[in-house]
């Protein structure tokens, strides 16, 4: 029970700590390479966007046909634009998300359960108290719900980053849309390696945080048990002599 929570906790912690820190550079760099791609694609792609303004029919001067490979181009020029904006427009609504949940949240947790820190201090405070009236199974109970609530606010703000992040991509992937434009970029079909990369990374976050917990039981009860024959070979000596 002690190593599943205390490794429930140290994840808690690397993801804060590691894992958001890296989300926005893991995104852009994404967004990067799928502008990239983008140009590789148009290279390839420019021989037959040229064949395909041998058809004159339909209305204008390229033709049906030739016509979506302009808002290609368009699209592959106001990329790099749009991905700095998407990246700087995430950076802003998920600081300012983070700090509302973070105003909030005592208020929230208190309505929700009853609980708030200024209670938990109350309760320690009472729990030294002999003549305190407090209920030593209430300090217990604030201590889990101190340690679960911030789980929970650990998973809250994880999601909250992945929402906020997914602009970097989503801005200059359907922006055009609002040109009334429907055609479909080369990064449109290019996000799953986002989302394994966010498995991948919470996995190797739980098997760390597991190898972690139990080299530190190992250690500790190895340090036990070694203090423990050291008092015995003293209490030996002790009395031999």
């Amino acid at each position: 029970m002690m190593t599943s929570t205390a490794f429930l906790g140290l994840t808690a912690g690397l993801v804060l700590f590691y894992v958001l820190p890296f989300l926005p550079f893991v995104y852009f760099f994404f967004a990067v390479g799928s502008w990239v791609k983008s140009i590789f694609e148009a290279m390839v792609g420019v021989p037959l966007w040229a064949l395909a303004h041998i058809r004159l029919d339909g209305e204008g001067l390229p033709g049906e046909s030739a016509s979506n490979g302009y808002f290609l181009l368009l699209e592959i020029a106001v990329r790099p634009i749009l991905t700095v904006f998407g990246l700087v427009a995430a950076l802003l609504i998920f600081t300012a998300q983070v700090r509302v949940l973070h105003f909030i949240w005592d208020l929230v947790v208190e309505n929700s359960a009853g609980f708030s820190d200024t209670s938990l201090v109350t309760l320690n405070a009472a729990y030294f108290d002999p003549a305190s009236t407090n209920p030593r199974d209430a300090v217990k109970r604030g201590i889990i719900d101190q340690f679960f609530f911030t789980v929970i606010y650990t998973i809250i703000v994880y999601m909250l980053a992945t929402a906020s992040f997914k602009l970097i991509d989503s801005i200059p992937d359907n922006i055009l849309r609002w040109g009334g434009i429907g055609v479909s970029a080369f990064g449109d079909t290019n996000q799953d390696a986002l989302d394994g990369l966010q498995r991948y990374v919470a996995m190797g976050g739980m098997i760390q945080g597991q190898q972690i917990t139990g080299g530190a039981m190992q250690a500790f009860s190895g340090t036990g048990r070694g203090l423990g024959q050291m008092a015995g070979l003293g209490g030996k000596v002790g009395g031999s002599t």
